[in-house]
């Protein structure tokens, strides 16, 4: 055979071999990814699908979630916590399928990136599951946070800082876990992750200033009542604290009708403990020692409606002072015999006699004549108190329909009224005083008095001077 042959035969021969061991490892990249292959970063090249796709799955799967609570305590979600698993989305595959065999030469030199999804699913009833099992969601370990509120101390409120606490919002954090687990997150904080029940109102907040400056306005007035008989009643913050409301939390707060309805009772209560008009009391009477008896006009009454106003705006600006009741009429400044005092003038309608104690020693005494008894002109019993007195006065009787003209018309020289139109006056005209006289012949119903003793009387009696007029043996109209 000829040397050109020969060289043609061999070189014709490597060439045969050289496209059979071509396409032979060509073959072996049909079901392989050509060299050079990188997907997501890593090395695929002559792997087959099934392990390209392990590949995939154990970087997939290589995930945790650390979840960080309030106290620095850390718990960490691991896959098996929720059926955590990587699911193909068929791009390896595609890669496959698109790629050439007889690339796998220029692929050694070329090498090429891919990306393909590494898409994950868990089982949310699972992680659902794990949070409610955390024992840092144990409710009796948790502890609910607490407003900022007004308390009561030392005589003033203060504002006693909110609670934090550590209550979770558990359904909320199952949800932003679930949102943390598919966006691939590695860490979440309860407390940035906003997972924390919060306090409603704050230790600055404005509105728990102005109702503190409001309230402590209230428990810093103080007003010290002095009472008929030297009795003192005090109204500070030690009771006001009482008229305000508080809510569940304990922080008070002021509900102006609740405030008022307690204003009301205050002024009631102390209206109680004032007004005697019409109240029994027990005397020291002269032939009959202690006696009951009540009725009449006499006594202490509070002008309550003026008095409340005048208290209200003194709560409201914080006032402190010292002072008496408003009154509409004024007893005597004593709780001695019955609240009527040492100086009064005492009448025993039964025996018609008069006694005129003055600082609890008898100064006068006198037969009298009073009203007839009958229903229309008897003397009442009860006590009550000389309204003025006047020298020189007409009495009068009521207009008569027939004539027109008063009843009477009666000069008198001394005149002391104490009940309406009854009081204490002189009566010459009458021939004797006392005895039986006023069962028939008595007066209109006041107190007739021989002439000197009027006039003696008159001299010594002060107007306001309480009137005692009883009947120890009982009042028997005819």
């Amino acid at each position: 055979m000829k040397k050109e042959q020969k060289i043609i035969l061999a070189a014709g021969t490597a060439i045969f071999l050289g496209a059979a061991v071509y396409g032979a490892v060509s073959w072996q990249y049909e079901d392989r990814l050509l060299p050079g292959t990188r997907i997501n970063q890593t090395v695929c090249g002559k792997m087959t699908l099934e392990d390209t796709e392990e590949v995939i799955r154990r970087q997939a799967e290589d995930y945790d979630l650390k979840l960080i609570f309030r106290d620095g305590q850390e718990v960490i979600l691991k896959p098996e916590d929720m059926d955590y698993h990587y699911v193909s989305d068929g791009g390896v595959e595609e890669i496959l399928q698109e790629q050439s065999g007889w690339m796998w030469l220029p692929a050694m030199f070329s090498p090429r990136e891919y990306e393909v999804g590494e898409n994950v699913d868990f089982n949310r009833k699972m992680l659902g599951e794990f949070v409610d099992s955390l024992p840092q969601l144990d409710r009796e370990k948790m502890t609910a946070p607490e407003d900022a509120r007004l308390v009561y101390q030392e005589g003033g409120f203060v504002i006693q800082p909110e609670t934090e606490g550590n209550l979770l919002k558990t359904e909320e954090l199952k949800n932003v876990l679930e949102q943390a687990v598919r966006e691939g997150k590695r860490e979440v904080s309860a407390e940035e992750a906003g997972l924390y029940e919060t306090p409603a109102v704050r230790q600055d907040d404005p509105l728990l200033f102005a109702q503190q400056e409001q309230l402590n306005q209230l428990a810093n007035a103080s007003i010290t009542y002095q009472l008929p008989g030297g009795e003192e009643l005090v109204l500070d913050g030690n009771t006001l604290k009482g008229w305000l409301c508080q809510d569940e939390a304990g922080n008070y707060y002021k509900e102006e009708a609740v405030y008022e309805q307690n204003l009301s009772a205050f002024i009631k209560e102390m209206e109680g403990r004032i007004d005697s008009v019409g109240k029994e009391r027990t005397f020291k009477s002269t032939t009959h020692g202690e006696y009951t008896l009540s009725g009449g006009s006499y006594g202490w009454l509070m002008a309550s409606a003026k008095e409340k106003e005048k208290l209200r705006g003194e709560l409201a600006s914080g006032a402190v002072t010292v002072r008496e009741p408003l009154y509409k009429q004024r007893g005597a400044d004593t709780l001695e015999n019955g609240g009527i005092g040492n100086t009064y003038v005492e009448i025993d309608l039964s025996a018609q006699h008069m006694w005129f104690y003055q600082n609890g020693q008898c100064v006068l005494d006198s037969d009298v004549v009073t009203g007839t008894m009958v229903r229309s002109r008897y003397t009442p019993e009860g006590i009550y108190s000389i309204y003025f007195k006047q020298r020189n006065r007409v009495l009068r009787g009521e207009i008569m329909p027939s004539t027109g003209k008063p009843e009477y018309e009666t000069p008198v020289a001394y005149w002391m009224p104490f009940n309406g139109g009854i009081g204490l006056h002189d009566a010459d005209w009458n021939s004797y005083f006392g005895g039986e006289k006023y069962i028939y012949s008595g007066s209109h119903g006041c107190i007739n008095l021989p002439g000197a003793a009027a006039k003696q009387l008159y001299s010594l009696v002060e107007v306001g001077t309480p009137v005692i007029c009883y009947y120890p043996e009982g009042c028997h109209l005819r």
